[in-house]
């Protein structure tokens, strides 16, 4: 398999705060989470974390979804990640994720609940991360 670079770049912005940037993207604003101090109204770390593995597992399930013609009404997801310390570091223990899915009337159930589980196996953020990510899926 060919490399890929994904390079991004952050500008601290005092206090606990940060600028991600990346051309040709909006800027975001990043900061400490308030339960460790940081400010409110700022992505942290951790959501971002969390975020990346929906965001990934959304794609790869769309992946196999668009390769195969399979027609869907909507699509959702929520992550939720349990920090805990784990041999005497903070760590993510878990991340929890819910995903519902609405085929179009006509489509294989099974099909859509093999693209999910494919998903789960394939997804890149969720396998270079040394965290338990425990799936849950509703399909209709």
């Amino acid at each position: 398999m060919e490399q890929h670079k994904y390079t991004v770049s952050l500008k601290w912005e005092g206090d606990r705060k940060g600028i991600l940037k990346l051309k040709g993207r909006p800027d975001m604003k990043v900061a400490t989470p308030p339960d460790f101090g940081g400010p409110e109204g700022y992505w942290s770390p951790e959501e971002l974390f969390v975020a990346s593995i929906l965001s990934c597992l959304m794609t790869t399930f769309l992946y196999f979804v668009f390769k195969n013609n399979l027609k869907l009404v909507s699509y959702e997801s929520e992550g939720e990640g349990i920090v805990g310390k784990i041999e005497g570091e903070i760590k993510f223990k878990e991340i929890y994720v819910n995903i519902r899915v609405e085929k179009e009337k006509g489509e294989d159930i099974k099909k859509v609940e093999t693209f999910l589980k494919l998903a789960e196996k394939y997804c890149l953020i969720s396998n270079s991360a040394d965290v338990d990510v425990k799936l849950n899926f509703q399909v209709e």
